[in-house]
């Protein structure tokens, strides 16, 4: 038992220059703000479906605290140590795995690699690749680590909690818990989530989709890796499968652009001192299987291609189709954190018109309700007054309000593909837009209007015959 004055003598004055309180980082500062990092004596969870970068990101965290000299023990129960150092050379190289597996290095590149040999090779990472262990194999691979003090062991990892035996059917997850307690070092571990997410329309991974429910239970940290481009890559692939079952094999063209780099997110699900139902954005970079903040510049890569498909320049010139939060049956957070969602994403959910409750977004920068079956708009429209981006491509619009005008941040409007939208707002040239996704048909109307739009940059004409002299 302990009173409050011991204990404060104990933890001393915190101020906000000492990090005795914090834990071992996950590699990314503003992940660690939120969650003060991965803590001795605790356990902490890394989930996510598979192939969805959990490896990728918890080996961004084994790099960032060994060169700290912080000693790391690493279980990987699935993959070989060879090919964790693998990881580990491409993502800390920036060399492309698949060519360090092929071994087709240029001299220079050869260079690169043995320079980042050279640096990591003294680090205190320790794998273990042994298949199925026990708890108890474990336990005493962790006693045989520490009783070397030079080891300075802090952070012992599982990759991943499924595959470790368990022929007593104990809880592993308080096992694991225990064992941060007794050993007082911080224990990561990896876990799959269910396949029932995969049959969700929304693929945001939640608590109840953990496969091992004693996790919820017993983890003090609970972060889910998600990868939007994952989930666009089936849609694609199922909509082909079933082109290929219709015949219509020809006249299938998928939507999906493989790029080198793509958005990802890592959802704190659960945490004990600190808020939850947070998302860290993030760039995950395929071709090193690494994680990275996200640039203030777009990145290109080696085989990037510049001239981008129509379909995506339109969608993605409406604010940089940036990650946001998702509505699908309702807004994803309590009204009390309304004020936080500047960037919501709507499309493809059939929806006839646009939420009421979407117009108490105060804060709302960004709306994309693009692929629905909206009809029109609600006339308060002007009551999301910091609204800078819409896209409302490939909707049933027949009309716009005029209180569209009064929006006075928009600066980006995608109203392309609504074939019945033949008319708009009385006073449109007075909108400070810089770029405007619009029909053909549209357009030609219209054309003396947007001429007048004197702050008009880019204009993504999309279907629909133009006359000559436009």
């Amino acid at each position: 038992m302990q009173t409050m004055k011991q204990y404060f003598k104990n933890i001393g004055v915190i101020t906000t220059n000492n990090n005795n309180n914090l834990g071992l980082t996950t590699g990314f500062k503003k992940l660690d703000i939120e969650t003060s990092g991965y803590k001795k004596q605790e356990l902490s969870i890394i989930a996510s479906r598979v192939g969805y970068g959990k490896t990728a990101f918890i080996l961004n965290s084994v790099r960032t605290n060994i060169k700290n000299n912080i000693g790391i023990l690493y279980f990987s129960l699935d993959l070989t140590k060879e090919q964790i150092f693998t990881k580990i050379i491409s993502a800390e190289s920036e060399l492309r795995l698949l060519e360090l597996r092929q071994g087709t290095l240029t001299p220079v590149k050869e260079q690169t690699l043995n320079n980042t040999i050279n640096k990591l090779k003294d680090k205190k990472l320790f794998i273990d690749d042994t298949k199925y262990p026990t708890i108890e194999y474990i336990k005493n691979t962790i006693k045989q680590n520490l009783n070397n003090q030079e080891n300075n062991l802090q952070m012992v990892v599982i990759d991943y909690i499924d595959l470790i035996d368990n022929p007593k059917k104990e809880n592993i997850a308080r096992e694991l818990k225990q064992l941060a307690i007794d050993f007082n070092v911080s224990v990561v571990a990896l876990a799959q989530l269910s396949s029932k997410i995969e049959k969700r329309f929304n693929q945001h991974p939640v608590l109840n989709d953990l496969k091992d429910k004693d996790i919820e239970d017993e983890a003090d940290l609970i972060l889910f890796v998600y990868l939007d481009d994952l989930i666009k890559k089936q849609i694609e692939e199922k909509k082909e499968l079933i082109s290929l079952k219709n015949g219509k094999k020809p006249l299938y063209k998928s939507a999906f652009v493989n790029d080198l780099v793509v958005p990802a997110e890592i959802m704190i699900a659960k945490q004990l001192n600190g808020m939850v139902n947070l998302s860290i954005k993030l760039n995950f970079h395929k071709h090193i299987a690494s994680f990275r903040n996200k640039p203030n510049f777009p990145i290109l890569g080696d085989d990037d291609i510049l001239d981008t498909p129509r379909w995506k320049k339109i969608l993605e010139s409406i604010s940089t189709y940036k990650t946001g939060d998702k509505y699908t049956k309702g807004l994803p957070y309590k009204k009390q954190m309304y004020k936080y969602i500047k960037i919501l994403d709507a499309y493809e959910l059939k929806l006839k018109k646009l939420p009421r409750e979407i117009l108490q977004l105060k804060n709302l920068k960004n709306l994309r309700i693009n692929d629905n079956r909206i009809k029109k708009l609600p006339k308060d429209i002007m009551q999301l007054d910091k609204l800078e981006a819409l896209c409302l491509c490939n909707n049933y619009l027949h009309k716009l309000p005029n209180s569209l005008v009064q929006l006075k941040n928009l600066n980006e409007l995608g109203i392309s593909n609504n074939p019945k939208l033949l008319e708009l707002p009385e006073n449109f040239d007075q909108l400070k837009l810089t770029s405007l996704s619009i029909d053909g048909k549209l357009l030609a109307t219209y054309i003396d209007t947007i001429l007048k739009i004197t702050t008009l940059e880019e204009l993504e004409i999309y279907r629909g015959k133009i006359s000559k002299n436009l």
